[in-house]
């Protein structure tokens, strides 16, 4: 087992990039399915550890697709302290508002974890990640970028592969900027192929910055501080010294945690919240229960639990008929499964009020026999 772990170690931290949530394992339905973990770990450990509380890790590939774990703890002080820790730092609202920069570093990294080497990197697993079908693709866009496998094997050095070369590979990937490339040579004229320092610093002023900000709070960009981006995102370091944005630079700032749509300051909750419900925007969902298509997609109360943790304030239960009398979550009328309207609230009991504790609330439609409706009344009032 301990040889599996170590085997497993980058594999376990590039997962932790993307820890999408924590639950304790309490009741039946968070039980590991498979009938392995299940008797290895928690019948073997709960007789060990004298039955401590167990805790699941949710990690995902997509907001629909997650993968679960599960962990024993040797106290519930220590589970409750590791569930807090790792809850802030997933769910902490600038990790939820990162940059597209953050992004690519992020995915620069995933790259350089997964390598099975220490030394090389395998194109044919570059391609893996980045783009299956895109094989051709890849091959141009690596030797645009000057990285090129350094024997018959198709191996590229881990040393060249730095976040500078695969920024050029990532941006060779993408065909380029179009939209970019007319906004800077709109503000760079016809003369020279860089912004200079006045150019720069107009651009910030006039376009970037939100004329509604108070200026003693929110200062206009100068020269002084304009030169520092220009250092902190210019790739040329000719061009660093004395000012100069070139394309490249210009599109790395645009992309960077300096030029964010939001402004971080204001991403906790800063207004009041004691306004009728209809004066707010609201952070809604429709058909929540499908993970797919509305026609024969897969219902989950886990994708309940992933929104409400992802901040979503209003969300939608439609409530059928089941078997044995049962209210369950479906689709009305179409080949999409259906889940237990009792699982489906245990859900938003358990995780409403964790990322957020602004209101939530619930669009209900319920197509139910009478005979049907005082089961769901019970269930509803109960949990």
């Amino acid at each position: 087992l301990i040889k599996s772990i170590a085997k497993d170690e980058k594999k376990k931290v590039i997962e932790a990039l993307k820890l999408a949530g924590l639950k304790p394992t309490d009741k039946k339905d968070h039980l590991p399915k498979d009938k392995f973990t299940f008797e290895a770990f928690y019948k073997f450990y709960r007789e060990m550890l004298g039955g401590r509380p167990e805790l699941e890790k949710v990690f995902n590939d997509s907001f629909t697709q997650q993968t679960f774990y599960n962990f024993l703890a040797f106290s519930a002080k220590d589970c409750k302290r590791f569930v807090d820790d790792l809850f802030a730092l997933c769910h902490h609202f600038i990790n939820s508002n990162l940059s597209q920069m953050d992004y690519v570093r992020k995915m620069h990294k995933r790259i350089l974890l997964s390598c099975k080497d220490d030394k090389f990197i395998s194109i044919k697993d570059l391609i893996k990640s980045i783009a299956k079908d895109e094989k051709k693709k890849v091959i141009e866009a690596l030797k645009l970028a000057g990285l090129k496998p350094t024997d018959k094997k198709d191996h590229l050095p881990k040393d060249k592969f730095t976040f500078e070369a695969f920024y050029k590979f990532y941006r060779e990937m993408l065909g380029g900027r179009p939209e970019l490339e007319k906004v800077f040579n709109d503000i760079k004229g016809t003369k020279r192929n860089y912004l200079t320092l006045d150019q720069t610093v107009e651009f910030l002023n006039k376009y970037q910055r939100d004329p509604r900000l108070n200026e003693i709070l929110f200062p206009h960009h100068n020269k002084d501080g304009t030169k520092k981006l220009i250092q902190l995102y210019e790739f040329d370091k000719s061009k660093q010294k004395i000012g100069q944005f070139t394309l490249d630079g210009f599109t790395n700032y645009l992309m960077s945690p300096d030029n964010l749509p939001t402004n971080i300051m204001n991403l906790p909750v800063y207004q009041s919240m004691d306004q009728p419900l209809s004066h707010y925007f609201i952070n809604s969902s429709h058909n929540t229960y499908l993970t797919g298509d509305q026609f024969s997609g897969r219902s989950s109360v886990e994708i309940y639990r992933q929104c409400l943790l992802s901040g979503c304030r209003c969300i939608e239960l439609d409530c059928w008929d089941g078997e044995d009398n049962e209210p369950q979550i479906t689709h009305g009328f179409t080949l999409c499964s259906s889940i237990q309207f009792k699982d489906v609230i245990e859900a938003i009991n358990e995780t409403a009020f964790k990322a957020t504790p602004t209101r939530s609330s619930s669009r209900l439609r319920t197509i139910v026999r009478r005979a049907n409706s005082r089961r769901w009344q019970i269930l509803h009032s109960d949990i």
